[in-house]
């Protein structure tokens, strides 16, 4: 299931990178599917991590792109009223949270 595990930064290549935030059995996000119970897409543990020479922030883990983007994929980012609702939640509770 995790292909890769990230240990530079995505932007910036330097090595200087911490986790952030752990997210615990993470879960797949546009899977759709008629149970809970799918053993394929019990989420993953996964974590955010931080650059602290750019700031960047980025995934841990990198998933099986066949896993993640099967079929049964259909969530669209750019197009959901949901992601962007989301989007600006997390951005006025960082605003909020973190001063500066």
């Amino acid at each position: 299931m995790i292909k890769n595990e990230k240990k530079e930064c995505s932007v910036c290549k330097g090595g200087n990178i911490i986790v952030a935030l752990d997210l615990p059995k993470f879960p797949f996000t546009g899977i759709y599917l008629q149970s809970a119970d799918n053993p394929k897409y019990r989420g993953v543990d996964q974590a955010l991590q931080l650059c602290e020479d750019c700031g960047h922030a980025q995934l841990k883990n990198i998933l099986d792109p066949a896993l993640v983007y099967d079929n049964t994929y259909t969530h669209r980012s750019s197009t959901s009223d949901i992601s962007r609702r989301g989007n600006d939640f997390f951005a006025q509770y960082i605003e909020k949270t973190v001063a500066g």
